[in-house]
């Protein structure tokens, strides 16, 4: 298990290393700030929940929660916005005002 870890520690800092090379110019903190802080607060949540409840139940309302902190904190795009108004049924798609 640590092996793997580490082997992908290791890929990561590579790629990353050539994608700052070839991308300067990208706000990476700005870019990643809000996605990392929901996926922080729905670790916390989902935490808490499994505390008191079936795991699954956790991670349930964990998924349910950050869905919809993607489309309320505007992290999602024109184009993923476009993909979910044709997947998802029409009442839903409204009420997420995607």
């Amino acid at each position: 298990g640590v092996t793997t870890i580490l082997s992908e520690v290791v890929l990561m800092v590579m790629f990353a290393y050539y994608l700052r090379k070839k991308m300067p110019g990208v706000n990476w903190l700005h870019l990643l700030g809000k996605p990392l802080a929901l996926t922080a607060v729905i670790v916390l949540i989902m935490a808490g929940i499994t505390q008191f409840a079936h795991p699954v139940i956790g991670v349930t309302i964990g998924l349910l929660v950050y869905a919809v902190g993607l489309i309320f904190l505007r992290i999602l795009g024109g184009e993923e916005r476009t993909v979910l108004r044709a997947i998802l049924p029409h009442p839903i798609a409204a009420r997420l005002r995607i």
